[in-house]
């Protein structure tokens, strides 16, 4: 989102300094005919447009192009929040069902760390996302289920075990990815993804 705001600003800075320019130096920008003289000028409603009668109109070039920019931005800013969305919608869901199991989790960043990559991993050597998928729920179970473990039967403080779990998952899924799938693309890191499903209604927007 962050990324998003910073390129509409530079964008609309950009559109702002192109305006000025024309607004300045239009009347040297414009050609110059024996119809007009380059100066900044609209057509009357009903005049005939000559062959060589060029006239430029800053404002409502100006207009069009800020629209154009922000409708432009508005669209990759959306695209770009539904995509980064997604996994936060996903991690903050998980944390509801925690919470309601009585148990604060903290630790699903690290989780989700470790389920992704064991996915990508085991899809890679079986060649079936499909196991890929089942192994990240399994793995996820399990890293779900050891924290809980921690937490009921010895008391461990659950803000602990969860940041325990978000650095041990941040540590371990970075050192595996630059020491061996880095190494090794085709044979830990080629899993493939899974076909875009067309939902009807919602694959028409550009957007989405």
């Amino acid at each position: 989102m962050l990324v998003g705001l910073s390129g509409f600003a530079f964008i609309m800075g950009l559109a702002l300094v192109v305006a000025v320019i024309i607004v300045a130096f239009g009347n040297e920008l414009a050609p110059k005919t024996p119809d007009t003289e380059g100066k900044l000028a609209s057509y009357a409603c009903g005049e005939p447009v000559q062959p060589t009668k060029v006239r430029v109109n800053a404002e409502n070039f100006f207009i069009y192009a800020v629209y154009f920019m922000i409708f432009d931005v508005l669209g990759f800013v959306l695209a770009t929040t539904i995509a980064v969305a997604t996994p936060l919608t996903l991690g903050a869901l998980s944390g509801v069902f925690c919470e309601r199991a009585g148990v604060v989790n903290i630790g699903i960043e690290g989780i989700m760390l470790i389920c992704a990559q064991a996915a990508v991993m085991a899809a890679t050597f079986s060649h079936n996302l499909y196991i890929g998928l089942t192994v990240a729920i399994i793995v996820g179970g399990l890293l779900a289920a050891f924290h809980a473990f921690l937490v009921i039967r010895f008391k461990v403080d659950q803000i602990i075990s969860g940041v325990a779990i978000n650095i041990f998952g941040a540590g371990a899924t970075s050192f595996i990815s630059s020491r061996f799938m880095a190494h090794a693309v085709d044979k830990l890191n080629n899993s493939g993804t899974f076909p875009i499903i067309a939902i009807p209604g919602l694959s028409k927007i550009p957007v989405l």
